[in-house]
């Protein structure tokens, strides 16, 4: 990273109290700096990502967080200061996090990937997120699997592909990924698992 100047202090205070409005946060985290992720979450630009709020009709309405996406760029040049952002968020219900959160850890090193685990099974019961890129969930699990992750992997990849049974709805079995997705990315599946198998 020669080519990019970590910040002084100074710096990320003044950038803090400058910071006040999307638009500013947009244009100024667009700088895309990996050296300023760290002194960033330090002083607590990631610490709150806006809640979805509902309205009295019962309309659900969520914001746009350009942080997220300052994250998920960050995610090849400083994974484990990003990894260390992520694994805050298990209490968000931000669908700009959840989908973030899959973009970025696969496209660390395994090993830090596997460090967002507890983040993921705390959002088990709601969902990984109706932005979250379903080929974004395949490439997290593929990651895992072929970099040694294989516990982690193998337990993911049987939360995306395992039929399982949804009580009261008759037909198919049901999978997190949609049909569609399902037969599309099981082949890349298939070639990261090699000889083991998906459990029966």
């Amino acid at each position: 990273m020669a080519e990019y100047q970590a910040p002084t202090a100074e710096q990320v205070q003044a950038a803090m109290r400058r910071l006040t409005s999307f638009q500013l946060r947009r244009a100024f985290l667009r700088g895309r700096n990996p050296l300023w992720v760290r002194p960033l979450a330090d002083a607590g630009a990631f610490s709150a990502p806006p809640e979805p709020e509902v309205g009295s009709d019962g309309s659900v309405r969520e914001m746009y967080w350009p942080e997220a996406s300052y994250l998920s760029a960050m995610a090849e040049q400083a994974p484990s200061d990003v990894a260390d952002v992520l694994v805050t968020f298990s209490g968000s219900s931000n669908s700009w996090v959840r989908r973030i959160l899959f973009a970025a850890g696969a496209h660390m090193p395994a090993e830090v990937a596997a460090r967002l685990k507890p983040v993921i099974e705390s959002w088990a019961d709601s969902g990984f997120g109706w932005r979250t890129d379903p080929r974004d969930l395949v490439s997290f699990a593929v990651n895992l699997l072929e970099g040694g992750q294989t516990k982690f992997g193998l337990s993911f990849v049987n939360k995306l592909f395992r039929p399982t049974v949804d009580e009261g709805t008759p037909g198919d079995p049901v999978t997190e990924l949609k049909a569609h997705w399902y037969s599309d990315e099981l082949p890349r599946v298939s070639r990261a698992l090699g000889n083991s198998a998906l459990k029966s």
